[in-house]
């Protein structure tokens, strides 16, 4: 199972966090905007595609304070903190071994997933034959960064 969470680009959290990372809200927001491309290139590769019955894939948005990156493969748990003096995506990155500090990351990356249940994007379901794309949601959160969708231009773009 898959799951992502990236910040609404409607939160009132964003020139704060820009501020903190060293960066402009518009390049905050472009970040931003650039996923929700990435969500939909996505959507339509696995429109075309029967999803293996295992698949799942989540996709949100929210609306809090992001205390730390979480990762997980299987087992390995790797985290990140954003600090004053790097981009979040520059920020380092730790492995997590003992078996309780994983269990608390998981739990409160679980509990943030759960409450952005209205913010979903994508999501692919084993209870479901196809892969469903919220383009009401996706099109609200562009026009919110300045990038309204328009379905004559953005459903052709090739998917890489």
């Amino acid at each position: 199972m898959i799951r992502i969470l990236f910040l609404d680009p409607r939160s009132e959290l964003i020139p704060r966090l820009a501020k903190e990372e060293g960066q402009q809200d518009r390049q905050m927001l472009s970040d931003i905007g650039v996923s929700l491309d990435v969500c939909e290139r996505l959507f339509h590769l696995l429109q075309n595609k029967p999803a293996s019955p295992r698949a799942q894939l989540h996709i949100r948005v929210y609306d809090e304070v992001p205390h730390f990156a979480y990762h997980r493969d299987n087992d390995q748990v790797i985290v990140g903190f954003s600090f004053a003096t790097a981009l979040g995506s520059a920020s380092a990155a730790f492995e997590v071994i003992d078996v309780q500090s994983q269990r608390f990351f998981e739990e409160r990356f679980t509990s943030i997933f759960e409450r952005a249940s209205q913010g979903r994007i994508l999501e692919v379901s084993p209870h479901g034959p196809h892969a469903h794309f919220n383009a009401a949601l996706v099109n609200d959160l562009r026009k919110s960064i300045g990038r309204p969708w328009h379905p004559s231009r953005d459903q052709r773009r090739p998917c890489p």
